[in-house]
């Protein structure tokens, strides 16, 4: 016999990847050399994309341009090669998006999210403390579940990753990593895609080591034990 569920409250059950949508923000090239731990990030951010299709995971993405629209130098800063949407399954690709404000959540993107009606949004990209954080709230307000992929974001310095991670996580948003969410994602290790996913975590266990290292270690650790 079960044990009865006594508290059915939304953040004590284990999360759909068909209910969830993966955001990623703001990872792009030019930004690449001002950002603390960009490679670790990206790094973990590529294995939620190569997991995506294993379990039905829609992904959108956005870019940031200056205000006013105008890139610098008249060339268009799209986001990094290694994170290529493209080459997911075309319904599980739901586009890439240029904004000029801190959210993630503007107009066009607006109409994806009334359209797909994710129950939870998963976070990673950067700023950690500015769109990160932005986003958070934006679909927090909205009535969204928000997981923030605490090994797939980053800041300039990582000090201010430490406090937006404070933040959102008073605000209500679920501080987790790349690794335990695609784990919360399959609850039986009879299901096949759990095989696939052991492979694929096994071969990326050492970047994800480093990216737990340089992101977290040491001013998150008292954070993430709280």
């Amino acid at each position: 016999m079960g044990l009865k569920t006594i508290n059915d409250s939304q953040f004590l059950c284990p999360i759909s990847a068909k209910t969830s949508i993966f955001m990623i923000c703001d990872v792009q090239r030019r930004l690449r050399d001002g950002m603390y731990g960009f490679d670790a990030m990206i790094a973990q951010i590529d294995k939620m994309l190569k997991a995506a299709p294993m379990v039905g995971l829609r992904t959108m993405a956005t870019e940031q341009v200056p205000k006013g629209g105008c890139e610098p130098h008249g060339k268009r800063d799209t986001t990094v090669p290694e994170l290529d949407l493209s080459s997911l399954p075309k319904e599980l690709n739901l586009g890439t998006f240029k904004k000029s404000m801190f959210t993630m959540i503007f107009d066009d993107t607006e109409e994806v999210l009334q359209r797909v009606k994710p129950k939870v949004a998963i976070l990673a990209g950067m700023e950690a403390h500015v769109c990160i954080l932005h986003t958070a709230l934006s679909l927090l307000r909205a009535g969204v579940e928000v997981y923030v992929l605490v090994d797939a974001i980053t800041s300039s310095h990582r000090q201010e990753t430490m406090i937006a991670v404070d933040r959102m996580r008073q605000a209500g948003a679920i501080i987790t990593t790349s690794e335990a969410i695609l784990m919360e994602f399959v609850e039986d290790s009879a299901d096949p895609v759990f095989k696939e996913l052991c492979d694929m975590v096994a071969d990326t266990k050492k970047a994800s080591k480093n990216a737990l290292d340089v992101l977290l270690e040491p001013h998150m650790r008292g954070q993430l034990s709280r």
